[in-house]
């Protein structure tokens, strides 16, 4: 018998790796970091719910604001970029 082709067929978004293995695309924000964005851009921030979304690991994009909320460094109402501001001048000044 004759062997067929073997045909592969990519999507624009798909990528192959070094074995030629299809891997899937990667999308754009995964739910996990929607979820983050979502409790982090609210007037007030929940921080038992941006603890239980913690307790699995936190997307890169967010760990830096969500460890400075939980530790109580930013406050968790709206007002968390004129704090930060103050709090770094306040760090400048005592050198």
């Amino acid at each position: 018998g004759q062997s067929k082709p073997k045909y592969i067929f990519l999507s624009p978004t798909a990528t192959v790796n070094k074995n030629t293995k299809m891997t899937r695309p990667e999308p754009s924000q995964s739910y996990k970091a929607s979820q983050f964005e979502k409790v982090l851009k609210s007037n007030i921030v929940d921080q038992i719910d941006l603890r239980k979304l913690s307790w699995n690991g936190i997307p890169d994009e967010h760990r830096a604001r969500t460890w400075k909320i939980l530790l109580g460094y930013l406050p968790t109402n709206s007002s968390r970029s004129g704090i930060l501001r103050r709090k770094r001048e306040e760090y400048r000044q005592l050198e």
